[in-house]
């Protein structure tokens, strides 16, 4: 589904996060946002996961309101929330059985997801036995499994070591391309964003505005090394660092 942001605003007890936020996200598309610390990069996400509700404008997937579409859509959090009392096939399984899939469509599924992230040996670990990049990972099965149309992710890799970032940069980029579902990716990473998005939107200081909206055309996979590569980090970098405004509150 597409994503459609008409002239968002928001305020936080008088004080705005965001202002005037226009921007369209196509059909299968991975879109990263990224900008200072504080700009709303956050906020803009919860926003349209219908978490909270905009002080103005419109957010749209597919031309009707979020609001309307809640089941459509899959969040990713920055520490996964994961059920640490139930095992990886629990956690996968557990909203499949909210909606109330038939038993054998929700092992079928649960089993389906679990592989398509690798972690079908696992199925019987609890979070706390699993490393920082399985449990995204699972976080992952889990917002995918019960197939919604736009996949929100925060962060979901801040926490991990420079290593196992660049594998799961990698591993969620393979997914993608099967899953050919439509995803927002907040990053603080230059880096990661080139790495990962067909679309860049850079978010000036609060209040945030949209600064850019920069196409990455660049072949996968993509060598981080690449002339090509280097040019859209420097220009984002740029960007970032001249952007106007301010974060205090």
């Amino acid at each position: 589904m597409a994503l459609t942001l008409h002239n968002v605003s928001h305020f936080y007890l008088e004080r705005q996060v965001l202002d005037h936020i226009s921007l369209h996200i196509g059909t299968g598309r991975f879109c990263c946002i990224t900008g200072p610390s504080g700009c709303g990069k956050s906020t803009l996400l919860r926003l349209v996961a219908g978490l909270e509700k905009s002080t103005g404008g419109a957010i749209l997937l597919d031309g009707a309101p979020v609001s309307a579409r809640s089941g459509q859509i899959g969040m990713v959090f920055q520490e996964g929330a994961l059920f640490p009392w139930l095992t990886a096939r629990k956690n996968v399984s557990f909203g499949l059985e909210m909606q109330g899939f038939k038993p054998k469509v929700l092992a079928d599924l649960t089993e389906e997801y679990l592989s398509l992230v690798g972690l079908k040996q696992f199925a019987e670990y609890y979070p706390n036995q699993l490393s920082g990049g399985m449990r995204q990972r699972l976080a992952m099965a889990r917002s995918l499994a019960y197939n919604p149309s736009l996949v929100l992710m925060d962060e979901p890799f801040a926490s991990l070591d420079a290593q196992s970032r660049n594998l799961m940069q990698a591993e969620l980029t393979r997914i993608w391309r099967e899953t050919k579902k439509t995803v927002v990716f907040v990053t603080h990473s230059i880096d990661e964003a080139v790495f990962l998005a067909d679309q860049i939107v850079v978010l000036s200081s609060r209040p945030g505005q949209v600064k850019a909206d920069i196409p990455i055309e660049l072949p996968r996979p993509r060598l981080r090394t690449s002339p090509a590569f280097v040019r859209y980090r420097e220009q984002i970098l740029a960007l970032i660092e001249n952007s106007e405004g301010t974060n205090e509150w």
